[in-house]
């Protein structure tokens, strides 16, 4: 046992398996088992995914997932009452895959969400959820038939076990599909023909290329100049010595290394690398490339407190967008600018860009970034004391944050939806959407709970 504590206690030995009359006890406080940083991990990957911010999303979502080693707890026997919270915490595992293949799909990673979502479907075939991801990823990364295929193996397993046809999303994306494949020609059938993209898959590695690696890598981390200062590599060679697959690498490498410095604080080393992501992907005329840095740098220069700044990245973004065709960051980039307008008192140009931002979203069957958008909607809407259009939007959110089984956001919509409702004039509905919160945010360990109760005490005084 003194083994045991010392080894837990990284060298000295650990207080947490204090001796009792009966033997030991584990004693493990908050935040020190697996399980609740899974859960924390996985609720800020859906909270980046709803707030349009999929690289982050990939990040805290792999880093939940990897904690997982098979099936929890499996094999021994489980009282039924922890036999059941044991499936509970599986499903969260399942729908925290299905978020990390939105958000690999949304960050251009499609070969990857197909794997997961080949593995999700292969274990859980009735999930829905998991069906309509493996077709989006095959479908944007150009395999139109192997996602018509998908559609047809989900219905036929579907209507077998459950003797139900696939969900509105599934026939939505079928129809989509089969809306945007190629004609056949005479006698013959065209070829597949897959979306266009500026850029080849990301190489996984290369081959006699250790120096110049190793020289791009080491740029990474430097700023001669100092904090804030952009360094600029210049990649040059004849055609085909793989110029083409070494940027893109560095481009996203700068991207993710940005992303760390925001979480950390050092906003000037983020900005650095954000310039130089930029720099690179401008280079090889990667419209979706810098525009998806832009998007990083709205939320870098939003946390810096440099809205108009947020703006200006913003419109460029969506201009990049446009420019390439991404429907998807197109909707996620006038949802962001409505968010920032709103914050800032502009609320008429705040629904304005939401507004468009839905209608994307709706015509794409994009249930997440519809919820998303609407609570942004409610938030405008709210502050123009136009309460009813408020109250619709927010109880659209909260039922689209249940469908996803989001149930973070869905607390954090019925707040506001508490907000509206008292605003109008409507005290007994407030409270009641109130005590919704708070059972949400209880069942996620979430000390929101108590801020939601504090409202409710306030709500009851004279």
């Amino acid at each position: 046992m003194r083994g045991l504590r010392i080894s837990l206690g990284d060298g000295a030995p650990w207080d947490g398996i204090p001796r009792t009359p009966g033997g030991y006890l584990l004693r493990v406080g908050p935040g020190q088992r697996d399980v609740d940083l899974f859960e924390e991990a996985a609720a800020d990957g859906r909270r980046a995914l709803a707030l349009g911010d999929p690289a982050r999303a990939c990040e805290e979502l792999d880093r939940a997932l990897s904690l997982w080693r098979g099936t929890f707890l499996e094999g021994l026997p489980l009282p039924d009452a922890l036999d059941r919270w044991a499936g509970r915490l599986e499903e969260r595992r399942w729908h925290a895959e299905e978020d990390y293949a939105q958000a690999l799909i949304a960050e251009d990673r499609c070969p990857e969400a197909v794997l997961r979502m080949r593995g999700l479907v292969e274990r859980r075939p009735l999930r829905q959820g998991a069906w309509l991801h493996l077709m989006q990823g095959l479908f944007r990364g150009g395999d139109v038939a192997g996602a018509l295929e998908a559609h047809r193996r989900a219905r036929e397993v579907l209507v077998r076990e459950t003797g139900l046809e696939p969900g509105p999303d599934l026939n939505s994306l079928h129809q989509h599909i089969l809306g945007q494949r190629p004609v056949p020609a005479p006698a013959t059938l065209a070829p597949v023909v897959p979306r266009p993209r500026q850029l080849p898959p990301v190489t996984a590695g290369f081959v006699g290329r250790d120096a110049e690696i190793a020289a791009l890598d080491s740029s990474l981390g430097s700023r001669p100049g100092g904090p804030g200062t952009a360094v600029i590599t210049a990649v040059s060679g004849m055609a085909g010595v793989g110029k083409t697959a070494l940027v893109p690498g560095q481009a996203i490498a700068c991207r993710l290394l940005a992303r760390a410095d925001s979480r950390l604080g050092d906003l000037g080393a983020a900005e650095s690398r954000l310039r130089r992501s930029l720099a690179l992907y401008a280079d090889l005329g990667d419209a979706t490339g810098q525009a998806q840095t832009l998007h990083n740098y709205i939320e870098l220069c939003y946390m810096a407190g440099r809205p108009a700044e947020a703006l200006r990245h913003g419109d460029e973004a969506l201009r990049l967008y446009r420019l390439s065709g991404n429907r998807d960051g197109e909707a996620r980039t006038l949802n962001a600018i409505g968010w920032l307008h709103a914050t800032e008192g502009d609320y008429e140009q705040a629904i304005d860009s939401c507004s468009q931002a839905l209608e994307r979203q709706r015509h794409a069957g994009d249930r997440n970034g519809q919820a998303a958008t609407l609570d942004s909607l409610g938030f405008a809407y709210h502050h123009l004391a136009r309460h009813d259009h408020a109250v619709a939007s927010y109880e659209e959110a909260v039922a689209l944050f249940r469908a996803s089984a989001d149930r973070y956001h869905e607390a954090e919509t019925l707040v506001r939806l508490g907000e509206t409702l008292r605003a109008r004039g409507d005290t007994r509905q407030a409270e009641e959407v109130w005590h919704r919160a708070a059972a949400i945010f209880d069942a996620l360990r979430d000390p929101e709970a108590d801020a939601v109760r504090e409202r409710l005490a306030l709500i009851r005084e004279p």
